[in-house]
């Protein structure tokens, strides 16, 4: 993400409302981001990798972030970073960027 430009504001955001695994900034859009690691042994089906109530608690963390002074005001969205492993190949890594929005399945 640092060689995309984006800029990592927090690392492992917890709040009673939920965690999230990275808040970062690309220009003035705050992307909150979900991290899924996978196994060589687990399918890719394609679709989100993050459940609905996983989605539901990192919005709620979200909202919880978002009331920030600094955040306010500012394009937000949700990415997920997928790292599949696999032990003949080196990890690959692939960034969904608005992944899912509120609301939508």
């Amino acid at each position: 993400m640092k060689r995309s430009g984006y800029r990592l504001l927090v690392r492992d955001y917890r709040c009673e409302a939920g965690q999230i695994d990275l808040i970062a900034a690309h220009a003035a859009t705050i992307i909150f981001v979900e991290v899924k690691t996978r196994t060589g042994n687990e399918p890719d089906d394609g679709e989100n990798p993050v459940r609905r109530d996983q989605r539901d608690r990192i919005v709620r963390a979200a909202k919880h972030f978002l009331k920030h002074p600094a955040a306010q005001d500012r394009p937000w969205r949700f990415d997920v970073i997928t790292v599949a492993l696999s032990d003949d190949a080196p990890p690959r890594i692939e960034h969904v960027e608005d992944a899912w929005r509120p609301g939508r399945p």
